[in-house]
């Protein structure tokens, strides 16, 4: 059987992520990334490619360090899983999307007191409200909390 035929014959999202998908255009997809050894592979490229060393501070001398694009095999394998495939398909269709071939660039924070360059740019929305039946103004309207809050990671 090729890839694209075991695709769309399996389900990744249940019909409750799919519509939240459709809703909100994001779905918690669980179990989506590879084995912890990939995971593992990529922290190792990219602490390599910043030129810091992860258990030494001292090497933290920027507040920000970015990674061009990530091709190398362990990203193409978090980009590529089978549960991620026969999300695309169930949501677009066969033909409708293109798998990826790099995860694109990185950009490594660290604890630093300078200014990284790109302050202001960029809204994390990881946490915002989500709204049950949000009204027409609300679906026009961002629901970002830009408040400050202590992060747990």
């Amino acid at each position: 059987m090729h890839q694209q035929d075991k695709c769309q014959s399996s389900r990744s999202l249940t019909e409750i992520q799919e519509k939240q998908f459709l809703h909100s255009g994001f779905a918690k997809l669980e179990n989506a990334f590879p084995a912890r050894a990939v995971a593992e592979e990529t922290c190792a490229i990219l602490w390599r490619e910043s030129g810091c060393d992860p258990i030494n501070p001292a090497t933290w001398t920027r507040p920000v360090v970015r990674i061009g694009d990530c091709a190398q095999e362990p990203f193409r394998k978090a980009a590529n899983t089978p549960a991620l495939h026969a999300a695309f398909y169930q949501l677009v269709g066969a033909g409708r999307w293109i798998p990826r071939e790099s995860l694109g660039g990185f950009p490594i924070r660290f604890p630093h007191r300078g200014d990284p360059g790109d302050t202001g740019w960029h809204a994390d929305d990881r946490n915002a409200r989500q709204l049950e039946r949000p009204t027409a103004d609300e679906r026009r309207s961002p629901q970002i909390d830009i408040r400050l809050r202590k992060r747990n990671h």
